[in-house]
């Protein structure tokens, strides 16, 4: 087995990547977890276009509606939005989903998280 022992990242218009992950499961939510706090990613279908809506829950955990993201190829939201405040910096995500099995709700789910450049 090779170590990478390097940091490595990317640095796109004054962001830079902190971390990426892909999830795969069957159901219509999950939790992400940053350091001990929760953002929750939630799948809903209501017949409008594709968006997604924050709000606050239990334990001020942030929840992030995905609304009508059933693209077998793709949902993306690819310009960095805020997630969370950690001091003064501030944390966004971009994400990629798509549904792989409809009848068994099977998503694949990739995201990045970002800081601002200092």
């Amino acid at each position: 087995m090779v170590k990478f022992n390097h940091d490595c990242f990317v640095t796109v218009s004054g962001k830079r990547s902190v971390y990426s992950g892909a999830v795969v499961f069957s159901g219509d939510e999950f939790k992400i977890n940053v350091g001990g706090w929760y953002c929750v990613i939630k799948f809903e279908m209501d017949g409008g276009g594709s968006r997604y809506v924050t709000s606050l829950g239990a334990d001020h955990e942030l929840i992030i509606t995905l609304y009508n993201h059933s693209n077998t190829l793709d949902d993306c939201v690819y310009k960095p939005f805020s997630i969370a405040n950690m001091g003064e910096d501030k944390i966004y995500m971009t994400y990629t989903t798509n549904l792989i099995d409809p009848s068994d709700k099977v998503r694949a789910f990739q995201y990045t998280l970002w800081m601002d450049v200092k």
